[in-house]
């Protein structure tokens, strides 16, 4: 499987996206050595599961995602190029996961090929589901 390290500054964030399975396989893997951060995880728009998962014939994409990723690249659907993709109600919500140091998270299956993910910024806040907060 492929590895890469990436090394965060403290003022540092990692953009949401879905890895290539190209240069990162069937899993992502990540540890947290030195400090906690957040991690998001957003539903992919179509056209990025499509081209993630796809990529080299992996990735448990049905056929309604890859028909829905013609669609918003213009190849068929609504006239004038397709929906956008701020018009899908599915691509609403988030979900923020804690990421103490010396933490490892693993995602595979759904969470790897149909979610983004990216690491919020520094001065981020965790809702803790007991109401408290972290900041990291």
């Amino acid at each position: 499987m492929p590895c890469h390290g990436i090394d965060l500054r403290r003022d540092g964030s990692l953009n949401a996206h879905v890895d290539s399975v190209r240069y990162s396989g069937g899993m992502v893997a990540g540890l947290s050595l030195m400090s906690g951060g957040i991690m998001r995880l957003r539903p992919a728009p179509p056209g990025e599961i499509a081209r993630s998962a796809c990529e080299n014939g992996e990735g448990g994409v049905t056929g309604e995602y890859s028909s829905a990723s013609r669609a918003i690249d213009g190849d068929e659907g609504k006239e004038g190029g397709g929906e956008k993709e701020e018009e899908q109600p599915y691509l609403e919500g988030y979900v923020d996961l804690y990421l103490p140091p010396l933490s490892l998270y693993v995602l595979s299956e759904v969470a790897r090929y149909r979610y983004t993910h990216e690491l919020l910024p520094s001065g981020a806040v965790f809702r803790n589901p007991d109401g408290t907060e972290t900041a990291i």
